[in-house]
């Protein structure tokens, strides 16, 4: 090989780096962002269909606190049972491949309407700042359920 050569591919990989890396950690990003949004999604479509059949008072399934309890790095596997919690079974929702965040179901059920939070909270970069991503939910005798936009919190 050449020296001319050698220029040559070093400024050719050079230049693939150069464009490719960018768009692999946006991507890498976007792919991270993608789990909570899916998840919160998943969680109100199925607490809105079960509301949509029922009354107010029985709208929403129980609350569930933080699962996993504490927030995973990427876990390849939960620990057994954990998604078998009434409320996530009721709602359809579990994870059979690693993640990186813990999912919270909180319900409100009245007589004549009834509301949702559903949060995913993740610390992605392990720097004790998690991120939280909130979707809400309501229901009531006269319109049936709703679900409000996206919201993220810190």
């Amino acid at each position: 090989m050449t020296p001319l050569q050698l220029v040559l591919l070093v400024s050719i990989g050079a230049s693939t780096l150069a464009v490719g890396l960018p768009n692999f950690y946006n991507n890498l990003h976007a792919s991270r962002l993608n789990e909570p949004l899916e998840g919160l999604t998943q969680i109100a479509a199925r607490a809105s269909a079960g509301a949509a059949a029922v009354p107010p008072n029985w709208a929403y399934p129980a609350t569930v606190a933080l699962t996993p309890s504490k927030v995973p790095h990427g876990l390849k596997s939960d620990a057994p049972g954990i998604w078998q919690q009434p409320t996530w079974k009721k709602l359809g929702f579990k994870f059979g491949r690693a993640h990186h965040y813990s999912f919270e179901f909180k319900s409100r059920n009245g007589a004549s309407n009834a509301s949702f939070l559903a949060r995913a909270v993740g610390d992605l970069d392990q720097d004790g700042q998690a991120s939280n991503f909130e979707l809400r939910g309501t229901t009531d005798d006269l319109s049936g359920p709703k679900i409000y936009p996206n919201e993220k919190r810190g």
